[in-house]
């Protein structure tokens, strides 16, 4: 594996919709903050720099416009802020989270309108909560107030998102129409699968345990059907015990993921790679 820039403790990771740029939370000297790293020339960029801690969020459709979310200084209240990944504005505040507590920014509606977050409620509680940027002070709208833990949320063109519901290990993908009618759909699936992924309203593909996966899907009006699942690449022995995290590039034929020097995944020293062929490989620029 050929890392993309120096080894060091990474927390998470969110891939452009150009497949140009990542944003990852990386600690330095006890604090962790947020960076963007171009995957063609390997440069990095700070875009915050707090001793409170940050959360990676979701990227504007036109690549341009990162949000995220942090504690603020006192540590009893979460936010949302925005800023021009080429760092040449400061940090925008947007709003704060409607519980006070945890709130997780995840993607924004390919309009670049809506923002799609995960609300703390309780323990191992989230719901799926939608800010509209046209309309801030209208504050979220819940789009599934059921109490369970929903996470990985994406959007499938401008009126589906997608979700998980569950746990990692237990997890099942979610699609809900907005504005919520109602309408629901389970993917069928046999494990925890990475929402963040290559989405169209012809297909998913997306990681998962054992592998890359691709569903299909299909629209009969306001309606997505679910097709056949397939799996395009069975995961290494050495990926499997190495990768810690991996999403799915724009183009549907490669991945992004975290990968721990140590064989055992233990996480610690991580680097962030692009993973061609479905990671067969880790290259340091887009081909």
């Amino acid at each position: 594996m050929t890392p993309i820039g120096e080894a060091g403790r990474f927390g998470q990771l969110r891939l452009s919709p150009d497949g140009q740029k990542v944003v990852v939370s990386r600690e330095r000297g006890g604090d962790v903050n947020l960076y963007v790293i171009d995957l063609v020339t390997g440069r990095e960029t700070m875009i915050t720099n707090r001793v409170s801690v940050e959360y990676v969020g979701a990227w504007s459709p036109d690549s341009k416009l990162f949000y995220w979310s942090q504690a603020t200084d006192s540590g009893n209240k979460f936010e949302v802020w925005r800023r021009p990944i080429d760092g040449t504005s400061p940090p925008e505040f947007v709003i704060t989270s409607p519980t006070d507590a945890g709130l997780w920014p995840h993607d924004i509606s390919p309009d670049g309108r809506f923002l799609a977050c995960a609300v703390w409620m309780g323990a191992n509680l989230q719901d799926i909560m939608i800010l509209d940027l046209d309309n801030i002070d209208a504050g979220f709208t819940n789009l599934d107030p059921s109490p369970k833990d929903h996470n990985m949320l994406r959007w499938v063109g401008p009126d589906f998102v997608v979700y998980r519901e569950g746990g990692v290990a237990t997890g099942q993908l979610m699609i809900r129409r907005f504005p919520d009618d109602g309408a629901l759909w389970t993917i069928p699936e046999d494990g925890y699968l990475n929402a963040q992924a290559n989405f169209s309203l012809d297909a998913i593909v997306a990681t998962g345990p054992k592998g890359v996966y691709r569903f299909t899907l299909s629209t009969n009006g306001d309606r997505i059907q679910i097709g056949r699942q397939e799996i395009l690449r069975t995961w290494t022995t050495e990926e499997t015990q190495r990768l810690l995290d991996n999403v799915v590039h724009p183009d549907g034929k490669r991945t992004l993921g975290l990968y721990s020097e140590d064989p055992k995944g233990a996480r610690g020293r991580q680097t962030v790679g692009i993973v061609t062929g479905w990671a067969q490989s880790i290259e340091k620029k887009l081909e």
